[in-house]
């Protein structure tokens, strides 16, 4: 029997893809999850799910501990249940590798999120100790691994100084749903819901936490606040939402909606409402992550604002396709001066989108096929 684990703490549409695809090349393929959130293309009945611990953002504390309880969970399930199962390490928890100082399983590791470079997110320093010790864990597993796969280039050159380059293969993210296509506003039922006809939408949609600096739209909507023609959408939830009210009330804004997350079947049309999508990055880690919600908003043709300096994969990205720009978050009044002038300019609008589109041909769910190559 050719079997297979897969470690992922929070698995969603990108997981159930990756999962599916193992289905091909493995008799028996089990996901080692807290659950799974798949979208258009469900996670196959074949794969059988083994639960472990949740993943839990709601503190860092919290957060490291689920980590580290998961990754207990996947150890002994491993030792006792999968001895003989072959293993793809997701790096979520970042620590789930960890057991393979431990295990003799063959195995392979997926990066989508690089630690100990992470750990500055929370004000772990890369001197500290505890980087020291994990820097020292990432080295030996991803030489031992058969494979190491990332997402981008960026994250390959990071990578360098743990592996050599040539053991790590590069995976580029993929959009959730084919139904995330460009729709014309005038056929598009949640602009005439939300009474968004005739303006230009700025549009955020996802968490609104304290690493997501959505506060800085708002800054921007007060600088435009007399365009009437800009209509700033938030749609989403977190730790910072109510900061992010109370900044709107403060300034007296009528350009700015705020909105629930959205349920599953009107995304689509949500996210094609953008006249320009909204990305943010924490700055501790930009240089290395691309969020997966930027292929979702390719995919309806939206160009895109990265709120990110130049040193950042988003940068490299924007400018191979030429679909958007990257503008750091203290430069408001760049900000709002590039909005204004892509709802001006309609040729450079119409490019932007159509580079957007373009760009997907390079991040269809077939890349799942390169975790097993």
């Amino acid at each position: 029997m050719n079997n297979l684990v897969i470690v992922c703490q929070s698995a969603g549409f990108l997981m159930a893809d990756i999962a599916n695809e193992a289905l091909r090349k493995y008799d028996d393929v089990v996901l080692l999850t807290s659950g799974c959130k798949s979208m258009e293309r469900p996670l196959s009945s074949s794969v059988k799910i083994d639960y472990i611990a949740q993943y839990d953002r709601s503190s860092t504390g919290k957060r490291v501990l689920s980590w580290l309880k998961a990754t207990f969970q996947v150890l002994h399930k491993i030792l006792w249940h999968y001895r003989n199962y072959e293993v793809y390490y997701f790096s979520n928890p970042p620590t789930s590798y960890f057991c393979t100082l431990l295990l003799r399983n063959k195995f392979r590791i997926a990066i989508w999120d690089l630690y100990p470079d992470g750990l500055m997110t929370i004000n772990i320093s890369d001197k500290s100790v505890v980087s020291r010790i994990w820097a020292w864990c990432d080295r030996k597993a991803f030489n031992k691994a058969e494979r190491v796969v990332t997402i981008a280039e960026s994250m390959k050159q990071q990578m360098t100084k743990y592996c050599p380059a040539e053991h790590i293969a590069i995976a580029p993210l993929w959009s959730g749903s084919s139904q995330f296509r460009p729709m014309e506003k005038e056929e598009n039922t949640f602009v005439k819901e939300n009474g968004l006809e005739g303006k230009f939408i700025v549009l955020y949609s996802g968490n609104i936490g304290w690493s997501h600096d959505v506060d800085v739209l708002v800054e921007v909507a007060n600088v435009l606040k007399d365009v009437n023609d800009i209509v700033f959408l938030i749609i989403g939830d977190g730790k910072k939402k109510n900061i992010i009210a109370q900044m709107i009330n403060d300034y007296g804004l009528t350009n700015v909606m705020m909105l629930p997350f959205q349920p599953v079947e009107k995304l689509p049309y949500s996210l094609a409402s953008a006249d320009l999508g909204v990305v943010t990055l924490d700055e501790k880690v930009a240089r290395v992550a691309i969020p997966s919600k930027t292929f979702n908003l390719m995919a309806v043709g939206a160009p895109i604002l990265a709120i990110a300096n130049k040193e950042t994969e988003m940068y490299r990205m924007l400018t191979r396709y030429g679909n958007g720009c990257c503008i750091p978050k203290q430069k408001i009044e760049g900000i709002a001066s590039f909005i204004c002038k892509l709802k001006d300019d309609k040729e450079l609008l119409l490019q932007y989108r159509n580079n957007s589109l373009r760009a997907m041909d390079n991040h269809t769910y077939k890349n799942a096929e390169i975790y097993f190559k």
